[in-house]
């Protein structure tokens, strides 16, 4: 018996080995982009040949990454951008999942296929319709284009929130009939506050879609509107009365110092963030 348990512990203790190295093995290879970012966003300014490694320390090229172009203004578009999806996912999402989830209509199910297919349809294939009717409606280049798109809400939170609500217990919300809650107590007093990891699973990738938007605000908005996404991208960071020459390292900067919010908000995220995706593959 002694020997069948050693075995046992040995075959065990190999498992765990394995499978830890295979974790930091993935983790070194997922983290070294981030690492290669920040190592030429410290290089000189006017080098051009990419390093590996942490080399050279030129810590004023995030100062040239904000004072080259009006950085403040940018970031100020893009938390207008980041409310406006913020609001569509967590109240146009919340309300098209939740009467998905727990009402009954003639068709419910014919149309959520419908939004189920809208999820395998990429967003880059209505973007030119959506550039004719906005140009049309004479909205173009203001925030008017992402809150109409706000509206129609987002085709994957909306089938989260279906498949969060569809396991909530009915008896909750039966019981609250019972003494006399209407439909409006029954989401603010009972559904919300039940919903938190939900909540912040819909907060969070509409925070990261909105704040990573490169092609909307680079369609629909003139350089004078542009998020810092579209900002980070363009060829704004040049050799001064050399457009041709782009400023690599500053530009690598601006892009750490993009990257810095989303790190932070998936922090002080992810104990919710796990419960969310776990909790909405509860019931199909």
């Amino acid at each position: 018996m002694g020997q069948v348990r050693n075995r046992r512990k040995t075959k065990k203790t190999r498992e765990a080995i394995l499978a830890y190295a295979t974790l930091i093995a993935l983790g070194v290879i997922f983290m070294y982009p981030l690492v290669f970012l920040a190592a030429n966003s410290l290089r000189h300014y006017m080098d051009r040949i990419p390093i590996m490694f942490f080399t050279e320390f030129h810590f004023e090229n995030y100062y040239f990454a904000v004072a080259m172009i009006p950085f403040f203004r940018y970031l100020l578009n893009t938390l207008k951008l980041v409310a406006i999806g913020v609001f569509g996912s967590v109240v146009m999402d919340f309300l098209v999942g939740y009467a998905f989830a727990k009402l009954n209509a003639p068709g419910k199910n014919f149309l959520f296929k419908l939004v189920l297919f809208q999820i395998m349809v990429p967003y880059i294939a209505i973007q030119i319709p959506q550039f004719v009717w906005y140009n049309t409606i004479g909205i173009m280049d203001t925030f008017w284009v992402f809150f109409l798109s706000a509206l129609g809400g987002s085709a994957y939170n909306i089938f989260l929130v279906k498949q969060f609500l569809s396991s909530f217990p009915r008896e909750i919300e039966e019981a609250a009939k019972i003494d006399g809650a209407g439909f409006a107590t029954q989401i603010t007093k009972i559904v919300i506050p039940l919903s938190k990891p939900l909540y912040v699973l819909l907060f969070f990738n509409a925070f990261v879609a909105a704040w990573n938007d490169y092609m909307g605000p680079s369609m629909f908005l003139t350089e004078k509107n542009f998020t810092l996404a579209a900002a980070m991208f363009g060829k704004l960071y040049f050799l001064p009365n050399k457009p041709e020459i782009t400023l690599e390292p500053v530009q690598m900067a601006a892009c750490v110092l993009f990257t810095v919010p989303v790190i932070i908000l998936f922090f002080f995220c992810q104990k919710f963030l796990v419960q969310g995706i776990v909790t909405t593959g509860l019931k199909g």
